[in-house]
């Protein structure tokens, strides 16, 4: 950060590697911040964070003018091809990010069935909790198979699977497995795994022990 620096990022679950920022954090490093810096939180994932300690970010808007925090309907809900999501901050800040957004930016059938999300509490707190529990089903299967992994907060795990993860990807395409191979980070041997049902987590399992024979 330099004197230069205008808005800051902040991925609170972070993709790609699933992991998340406390409360403690997040207030500690706003402390420190000058005001006149925006800190955009990302909180994509967040649906799926069960820790604790995770940071109430809207708890932090009254006291940061500078925080702004969105929200998608893209993963918990399923709705990435209807393109929606949020933003809550500040009435100033939202005043001037309103004055220049393109108008009509969201159709109406994307906000009626993100309202309908959003009033289904019960159904998704359900899902986030069959995700927890097939995270367990991971770790012990990555675990017997002597691969590292990063704990996850989120949808999808990131594992080094200690071979050229650009040819493990390929040989799981042919088999009808789509996963995302990490080397454009700089992960040569890392992939990323989407956290699916018992059964195709099962079968991803059992063709990646396969090719890592």
């Amino acid at each position: 950060m330099t004197q230069k620096t205008r808005i800051i990022f902040l991925g609170n679950p972070d993709n790609p590697a699933g992991t998340y920022l406390t409360e403690k954090d997040v207030r500690s490093f706003l402390k420190g911040l000058c005001k006149d810096v925006l800190v955009f939180i990302d909180e994509a994932y967040f649906e799926y964070v069960t820790a604790k300690d995770y940071v109430d970010s809207i708890g932090l808007l009254k006291a940061h003018k500078n925080v702004i925090v969105t929200r998608t309907f893209s993963k918990m809900y399923g709705l990435a091809g209807l393109r929606i999501g949020y933003g809550i901050a500040n009435p100033e800040l939202i005043d001037l990010l309103n004055r220049i957004r393109e108008p009509f930016n969201v159709n109406s059938l994307a906000q009626v069935g993100a309202l309908a999300c959003l009033k289904d509490k019960v159904y998704y707190r359900g899902l986030a909790k069959k995700v927890e529990g097939q995270r367990q089903f991971f770790y012990e299967s990555l675990g017997n198979l002597g691969l590292e992994y990063v704990k996850t907060y989120t949808n999808f795990i990131l594992l080094n699977v200690k071979k050229d993860s650009t040819q493990v990807s390929k040989q799981l395409l042919k088999k009808g497995i789509i996963i995302r191979d990490m080397s454009v980070w700089g992960l040569n041997t890392f992939i990323r795994i989407s956290i699916g049902t018992a059964e195709e987590n099962k079968i991803l399992m059992r063709e990646l022990e396969d090719i890592l024979k």
